[in-house]
C-alpha cells in the first residue's frame, strides 16, 4: 500500500480520486466576438442543433430526449448563466446511461466534429453536467491585481490545455464583452477649455439624446430629444466624424481634441479577497488522459512560467 501511494503521488499510476458518474445532461456554449450580427449567431446555433441531430442518427438514433437552443444565454455547470447578444447555448438531455451503449464523451466528440468553425467564433465548449462531486476535472483560479494580466494568463493557460490530448470543454468565467472606446483629451483640447465633464455631456447628448422639450397630453408626457440617427449611433466611426462645441461657441472635430483608442471590455469582473480572479476549467477524458497527471505537469512547468510572465498566482479548486 505504501508503494502504491508513492506511485500515485509521483504520477506513475494514473488514478482519479473521484470518478465522475455519467449524467444525462450536456450543454454547449458558443461565444462570438463583440459586434457579431445577431443573425450570424442564430444561424450558427441552428447549425449546432442540426449537427446534434445528425450525431444522434450517426449512433442509430433514439439517444436524444430533448434539446433546447437559446440565443443570448450561455448555460453552465458551475458558473452562473451569462446573457449577451453574442452568446448562445444548446442544452441537451440524453437517455439514462444504462439505457444506451454510447458514452457521453464519445457523443460529445462526435458532435463537436460536425460543428463548423466560423469567423468571429471566440470559444466553443461542450460539457456534461457533473454527476459526482461538484467541480470540473481541471479547475484553476488565477489571482492578480492587473485585469489585462489576469485575462492574458487565462488565455495562455487555455491554449496550453488545448494542446493536451483528452482535454475538452476549456473555458474561463471572465468572457470578453463589448468593445470599449477610450477618449483622452489632447493638450490642444485642454488649451481650448475642454474637460471631461463638458466633453462627456456633449457625447451623451449626441448618442443618448438631448432633451429639447416635454409635451403634455393629458396625464401623458412626450419627450422631444435631438439625437444622432440610429445608423450613426451604431458605428464607432461616427466619433471620428463628430464635431464638438468649444466653450467660446466655436466647433472643431472631436479627433482634434481627443485621442481615440479601443479595447475589449468584459461581461463581468470577479474578485477573491479583494484581488481580481478568473477561473479556468476543463474536462478530461479518462480513457485518454488523467487529470492528476495533467495538474502535476501544469504545476511543474506551465504555471510557473505564467506566474513569472504576468505576475499572477494560481490555485487549484474543486
Amino acid at each position: 500500500m505504501i508503494i502504491t501511494i508513492g506511485w500515485v503521488v509521483s504520477g506513475r499510476i494514473a488514478f482519479n480520486f473521484f470518478p465522475t458518474a455519467e449524467t444525462t445532461i450536456l450543454y454547449a456554449n458558443a461565444d462570438f466576438v463583440s459586434g457579431t450580427p445577431k443573425k450570424d449567431v442564430r444561424n450558427f446555433l441552428a447549425e449546432m442543433e442540426q449537427a446534434l441531430w445528425d450525431t444522434n442518427e450517426q449512433f442509430g438514433g433514439g439517444l436524444l430526449v430533448t434539446a433546447v437552443v437559446r440565443h443570448g444565454m450561455a448555460e453552465s455547470g458551475d458558473f452562473e448563466r451569462r446573457k449577451s447578444d453574442y452568446v448562445g447555448s444548446v442544452l441537451v438531455e440524453l437517455l439514462e446511461p444504462d439505457e444506451r451503449d454510447v458514452r457521453n464523451r464519445e457523443f460529445i466528440n462526435a458532435w463537436r466534429s460536425r460543428i463548423p468553425v466560423l469567423p468571429g467564433l471566440e470559444n466553443l465548449s461542450i460539457n456534461e453536467r457533473a454527476g459526482g462531486p461538484p467541480g470540473r476535472d481541471i479547475d484553476v483560479r488565477i489571482i492578480g491585481t492587473n485585469l489585462a494580466s489576469v485575462k492574458s494568463a487565462a488565455v495562455d493557460l487555455k491554449n496550453v490545455l488545448g494542446e493536451i490530448s483528452g482535454v475538452s470543454g476549456i473555458e474561463d468565467n471572465m468572457p470578453y464583452g463589448r468593445e470599449q472606446v477610450i477618449l483622452r483629451l489632447t493638450p490642444t483640447g485642454e488649451a481650448l477649455g475642454l474637460n471631461a465633464d463638458n466633453l462627456g455631456r456633449q457625447l451623451r447628448a449626441a448618442f443618448e439624446g438631448y432633451l429639447i422639450q416635454v409635451l403634455a397630453d393629458g396625464d401623458d408626457e412626450l419627450e422631444v430629444r435631438a439625437v444622432l440617427p440610429d445608423a450613426e449611433r451604431d458605428r464607432l466611426s461616427s466619433l471620428e466624424e463628430l464635431d464638438i462645441i468649444l466653450p467660446g461657441g466655436k466647433t472643431m472635430p472631436l479627433t482634434n481634441a481627443v485621442t481615440l483608442t479601443t479595447r475589449r471590455g468584459f461581461d463581468s469582473i470577479r474578485h477573491t479577497d479583494g484581488k481580481l480572479a478568473v477561473t479556468v476549467t476543463a474536462d478530461v477524458d479518462a480513457a485518454v488522459n488523467n487529470d492528476n497527471r495533467i495538474i502535476a505537469n501544469l504545476r511543474q512547468s506551465a504555471l510557473p512560467n505564467l506566474e513569472r510572465e504576468y505576475g499572477v498566482q494560481f490555485s487549484f479548486e474543486g
